[in-house]
């Protein structure tokens, strides 16, 4: 019963399916970088804000790679396959799936992106679950967004958001193929939203929505373990390195990029080619 929006196998990357990603302006993209040499490549890393580690990591693995003749950005796209995870299924582990964020970071207007999207390439029936605090949101409501494209919509205050009320909305949408959760921002979560979720309903997916241009406070990251991340923002933030370096060390797969704000479009699947072509950006 379940589709898939993508099924993407970031792992086994040849090189005619990296120059197919790129499209044939960033394949002579690839040739500019080798003509550079290897000390551009790992100045573009470092100027990422990465850490030394995973620096090392990433020019040690191309720079040793057995196919010495593929352009580096492919042999970079290949390294990024190895150290990082990738999962862009929809639905993935379970019909419902939680999205969390801090403020600001484009959680609602990704969930509602991921929303449209889905429905459009995949046909399935989509509902929507409201946990947000009452105008607490920017950009994207749901309430405006859910009747544009026929979505069905229970709110509930977060002040509802009660194991009982929870379990009466899931047991509303059992019969949809896949139900999208919006959730108050992490960091004015007075109501532990996260950890009820977390605990009392294991057969939610969590999603992490993390902005581009900033890491994740400690006593936040500490209550993720596998989730699957979005990184929105990247039409705004030139650098990507500090929420890649805790995406790495939290051994989190990657899901989605978000590219915009456009509602369905400016969402993309996460996958090691267009990683490479994210890292090695021209830094303004």
């Amino acid at each position: 019963m379940k589709q898939r929006m993508w099924d993407l196998d970031p792992g086994s990357i040849s090189i005619g399916s990296v120059l197919d990603g790129f499209g044939l302006e960033n394949a002579s993209a690839a040739v500019s970088l080798d003509e550079q040499g290897p000390d551009s490549l790992y100045l573009r890393l470092s100027g990422q804000g990465l850490n030394n580690d995973l620096i090392e990591q990433i020019f040690q693995g191309v720079m040793n790679s057995k196919a010495p003749n593929v352009p580096l950005e492919i042999r970079l796209a290949r390294e990024l396959a190895r150290l990082f995870k990738f999962e862009t299924r929809i639905p993935h582990k379970t019909q419902f799936v939680a999205f969390f964020g801090a403020l600001g970071s484009g959680k609602t207007t990704a969930l509602a992106k991921l929303a449209a999207s889905t429905r459009f390439s995949t046909g399935l029936r989509i509902g929507l679950i409201s946990l947000a605090a009452e105008g607490s949101l920017k950009g994207v409501e749901l309430k405006t967004f859910a009747p544009l494209l026929g979505f069905p919509l229970l709110e509930l205050g977060v002040n509802e958001a009660d194991p009982e009320s929870i379990d009466r909305a899931l047991a509303c949408f059992s019969s949809l193929d896949l139900v999208l959760i919006d959730t108050p921002a992490l960091d004015h979560d007075q109501f532990g939203v996260r950890r009820l979720i977390k605990y009392e309903f294991p057969e939610i997916e969590s999603v992490y929505v993390m902005a581009a241009h900033k890491g994740l406070k400690k006593s936040v990251r500490r209550s993720f373990s596998d989730e699957r991340v979005v990184i929105t923002g990247l039409d705004r933030s030139a650098r990507i390195g500090e929420v890649l370096n805790q995406i790495h060390a939290g051994s989190n797969p990657l899901a989605f990029f978000s590219t915009g704000r456009r509602v369905p479009h400016d969402l993309e699947p996460a996958n090691a080619q267009r990683l490479a072509k994210i890292l090695l950006r021209t830094l303004h």
